[in-house]
This record gives structure tokens, sequence and C-alpha cells, in this order.
């Protein structure tokens, strides 16, 4: 019923009234038609939202930090966020014509989420506008238009978080750590999601052992060895499992790098044989 704004769903024995807004009241959308779009590949888009969206906050004290930072350049695109305790930065190569904006924007990370749920195995291209009225974002696949809010403010500068060099680099099977996290993960609960990492020599120079260990008052402890080629020192560190796990479970290459300049130093964890593809995690401070 238009005039007293209430709609009655019938079916059998049931009746439903269900209170309803005029449509009058919904927010315009902005249209792509009157706007330059940039088209990007969707697949590098999906790979890209699954590599970054998981180290975005969850709350909102901080804003930015809610949202991944977007830029698309005439070459290149890249997406990073950060909570305060851990930073996911990716990039792929991308195309732009020479009329194309360039674009450096905040984006919700649940809004990215969504897209990508959105884009699932789709092949086609996806388009991209900022609509003249500023504030929003747009996508558009096949028939499907997502639109999002940005968030305002500006994204903390990064780039002094990725460490030139490093004093430890280890080299292991991504499946065999991921697996060894995990385990580790079950007894970490209970303390804060604290493990250790132990990365020390084996019988020879380049052979090297990388032990993954929890322990929890009411559960019991977890040890599990993992072989990895060591680089510098060996080291022993903890970092929340968490944290590892869901940038671990990112990664598709066979084998995976740690590096870190010190037990207090953030871990810097890349896929070997992708640069495009960084992560930085802060460690924990764990009384032995």
């Amino acid at each position: 019923d238009e005039h007293t704004q209430n709609m009655r769903l019938a079916c059998a024995e049931f009746t439903n009234d269900i209170k309803c807004i005029s449509a009058e009241e919904f927010p315009v959308l902005p249209s792509m038609e009157d706007e330059s779009n940039i088209d990007i590949n969707v697949t590098n888009l999906r790979e890209m939202i699954d590599q970054v969206v998981f180290a975005a906050a969850v709350d909102d004290s901080r804003p930015v930090l809610t949202g991944v930072e977007v830029k698309l350049g005439k070459e290149k695109m890249s997406f990073a966020a950060a909570d305060g305790f851990r930073l996911a930065v990716c990039e792929a190569s991308h195309t732009a014509s020479d009329e194309t904006t360039e674009v450096d924007v905040i984006v919700p990370a649940r809004a990215l989420s969504e897209l990508g749920r959105i884009i699932g195995e789709q092949t086609d291209p996806i388009s991209l506008s900022l609509p003249s009225g500023g504030g929003q974002i747009l996508f558009r696949i096949n028939d499907v238009e997502l639109v999002c809010q940005l968030i305002e403010g500006k994204f903390p500068d990064y780039q002094p978080l990725l460490p030139d060099g490093y004093k430890t680099r280890s080299v292991m099977a991504t499946d065999k750590i991921l697996a060894a996290c995990r385990a580790a993960q079950i007894f970490a609960r209970e303390a804060s999601y604290a493990v250790t990492l132990a990365i020390r020599s084996g019988e020879n120079d380049e052979q090297g052992l990388l032990e993954v260990s929890a322990n929890a008052a009411e559960t019991g402890s977890n040890e599990t060895v993992v072989e990895t080629i060591l680089e510098g020192e060996p080291i022993e560190v903890s970092f929340n499992v968490r944290y590892l796990t869901e940038v671990l479970k990112v990664i598709d290459t066979p084998n995976v790098a740690f590096e870190t300049n010190g037990d207090a130093s953030p871990g810097v964890i890349r896929p070997v044989g992708n640069d495009n593809f960084v992560s930085v995690i802060m460690p924990m401070h764990v009384s032995r």
C-alpha cells in the first residue's frame, strides 16, 4: 500500500506485514555513462583483493585503517592494507591510456571483499570509475555495479616499514610452514595466539631448521619442525599465529621467505619468485 508504506506477504496460513519507506528516499546511485572509466584486469584484481583485505583493521578507532589504499598509475597499480600490527602490499602491472587520471583513494576493505565475491570466476575486465561528485567509487562487471563510499583521510606512509635488508633469511615450503602454524594455533588460543619461531642452523651451512612452538597452561604444548634454507644469523622470535596463518594462506608460490633484523624487529614474509607481494608483521614480546 503506497499510502501506508506497508507491504503484505501472504502464503498459505502465513501472513506478514512489513513496514516500508518511500522509494524516493533511496539514495541516487551514480552512473558510469557520463564518467571516464578505467578497465582493470579481473584476474589481477581478484588476487590483489585476496592478498590485502585480511590485513585491514576491523575496528573503526582509526577509520583509514579499515580501508585499502588503492593506487592506479600509468603502468602499475598497488593495494595496501594495515591495522597497526601488520601490513600487506600487493602490486601488479596496469596499462592506462594517456587521458586516464591516476587514482589514489581509500576503499573500505569490506566493500572490496564483497567485490571479490561478486567477481567469482569471472574473466571479463572490470571497469572502475570515480563519479564527479566525489566521495564514491563505482565498479562494474558485466551487468553488476557496486558503489561504495570512499574513506576520507590519508593512508599512512608504509614505505619506511619495508626493510632494505635483513640479518636472518629463512626459505621454506609454504605448505609445510602453513601446516605448522595451523597446528600451533590450536594451542596458542589460550596464550594470546603467540607462537615462537626458532630458526637455527642444521648439519651443514645451508640447511637449517625452523621450529614452530606454542604453549598453553590448560591445553598443553605443540612443536613442529620445518626444514629451511637459512641465510644469516639464527634467531628466536614470537608472532601472533593468526597473522602468520592469514598471510600464508594467500601465498600461492611453493616456497616462502621469512626475513628479519632481530627479535624486536618486524618479520617480513615474501613469496619466493614473486616480487609483487610483501607482508610485514610486528613481533610479540613473550616472557621466556
